[in-house]
């Protein structure tokens, strides 16, 4: 059992297993101004903060942490050179992962990051940033490291769609044609997320056993609410660091919204996807074996065609969106699916400033058949759930 306190009241759903006797979690205080991304090693006792997010306004909880089967060198391909600088060998306790953050530029990217046990104060040291710019990532599905690349889902080429994307792992020569420059600033050179990214010592550690992973935690929590950081070291306000991100590569061509479930060897997906021309399908893919040596839209197999709805006689009720008694006038050789479908007007797609103007929102309106209900106007149902996370 992990003891904390009464003040931790937020906490995240997905504790990644980073080995066999160590959990990497997430803590977040009721506020969701302050995250930490913490290492309890189970069988020592002993709590590592390994980043530390603040915001004044909040922070939104999510997946996006991914554990590599190795730690990165410094020397792997990597152009920024990290700071402060790892020992090269690596020492024994060292790893890697990615982890996602928008304290950047507020949309949510990924960054590498590697543990070096004894350097930068027990915290997580920034290698590299994987993904850049007006667009999110919101899973992350699979990593080769052998083939250097990170699958992803976001929304790179719309707002209104969700797609399979592939990012070099480390910005080596394998994607060079892919690669573009980029500068912010002012920031530290320590951490892409400048000050909204905590950077003093861990508050993490204490001795073995029981006592040490509740004091330990203990100090976490006092993070959480907003308690005093000894020791913190300021940011500098006057670098401005260059990094590098890559243009994602899509992989799924279909437009829509693509929800994708990849093994463990990145080498079979299943893509269970919808649109507004269409209904749900679920096809099975096979990525090839380098997905730098195949131009975007090519890569893909088809393997099986789990469900296609359209192509379904049984997976739609033909009779239950006209009133009793009638029924769609079924279209010559096409099955049920494909002629409720035809009967079906897809949503209305709008948009609207935010009150304030700075922003765009979108809505999908489904709008009832006039048929049924008549011409209208109808009565709105509005559900509203309060987070922790976007609306």
């Amino acid at each position: 059992w992990i003891v904390t306190t009464p003040d931790n009241h937020q906490n995240d759903t997905g504790n990644n297993g980073q080995d066999t006797v160590a959990v990497v979690t997430q803590w977040q205080n009721r506020a969701q101004s302050v995250s930490v991304l913490a290492r309890l090693d189970l069988a020592r006792g002993r709590t590592r903060t390994l980043l530390t997010e603040r915001t004044p306004l909040w922070i939104n909880l999510h997946q996006l942490f991914w554990p590599l089967p190795r730690a990165v060198r410094p020397d792997e391909g990597c152009h920024e050179i990290p700071s402060p600088p790892l020992p090269d060998p690596l020492p024994p306790g060292s790893f890697s992962f990615l982890y996602a953050s928008e304290q950047r530029t507020g949309y949510q990217h990924l960054d590498l990051y590697t543990y070096v046990p004894g350097i930068h104060g027990e915290r997580a040291v920034w290698v590299r940033t994987l993904s850049s710019g007006e667009w999110m990532v919101e899973q992350i599905c699979g990593v080769d490291m052998t083939h250097n690349v990170v699958y992803v889902t976001g929304t790179y080429d719309s707002v209104l769609e969700r797609h399979l994307y592939a990012l070099p792992l480390l910005n080596n020569t394998n994607s060079q044609h892919h690669h573009r420059r980029w500068k912010h600033g002012p920031e530290s050179p320590q951490s892409p997320h400048g000050n909204a990214m905590d950077e003093s010592p861990p508050h993490g550690g204490g001795g073995g056993g029981g006592g040490g992973m509740r004091r330990s935690l203990t100090k976490v929590m006092n993070v959480l609410s907003g308690g005093k950081r000894r020791g913190g070291r300021g940011h500098s306000s006057s670098a401005a660091t260059t990094m590098t991100a890559t243009t994602p590569i899509r992989l799924t061509m279909e437009a829509g919204m693509h929800s994708i479930v990849m093994d463990e060897s990145c080498e079979l997906f299943v893509d269970t996807h919808s649109g507004l021309d269409r209904p749900l399908s679920t096809c099975v893919y096979a990525l090839p074996n380098d997905i730098w040596e195949h131009p975007p839209g090519s890569s893909l197999r088809l393997v099986h065609t789990l469900f296609d709805a359209i192509h379904e006689d049984n997976s739609l009720s033909s009779g239950a969106l006209l009133p009793m008694g009638q029924h769609p006038s079924p279209l010559e050789g096409l099955p049920k699916g494909a002629t409720l479908l035809a009967s079906l007007p897809p949503p209305e797609l709008i948009s609207f400033p935010t009150s304030d103007g700075s922003h765009t929102l979108f809505a999908a309106v489904y709008k009832p058949d006039p048929r049924i209900f008549g011409p209208g106007p109808y009565p709105l149902i509005c559900s509203v759930y309060g987070g922790p996370n976007v609306q």
